[in-house]
């Protein structure tokens, strides 16, 4: 919409831009929904650490480097590698780091691919 507003460019094309990307957003985001689809556009979690071992084959594969989890790990407040249960690659992209004193329960780690 700003390069509509700021070039020479007919607000009606620019409108109908605007609307042909949401509907393939919507469409996809759709498509998603039905077995399969998701599975083959969607990346997949990735295990990166389990307890205190950093998985390097599987870190290497998602381009994370040792650094980029001990800054999660730092950011989620972890003062000692003997808390970390276990630090995953979400499919957003984002990484989430699971610590505390208890065991981990098998449902989070559900759909995580390890190694």
């Amino acid at each position: 919409m700003a390069t509509t507003a700021a070039t020479s460019t007919s607000l009606v094309n620019g409108g109908l831009a605007l609307a042909t990307l949401l509907g393939f957003q919507a469409l996809i985001a759709m498509m998603r929904r039905r077995d399969g689809f998701g599975d083959m556009i969607d990346n997949e979690p990735r295990l990166l650490m389990a307890g205190r071992v950093m998985d390097d084959q599987a870190m290497r594969e998602c381009r994370v480097t040792h650094d980029d989890v001990l800054a999660k790990l730092r950011e989620a407040n972890v003062t000692d590698f003997d808390q970390v249960l276990a630090v995953v690659l979400e499919t957003t992209g984002d990484i989430s780091v699971l610590h505390g004193d208890g065991p981990l329960d098998d449902q989070l780690l559900g759909g995580v691919r390890a190694g």
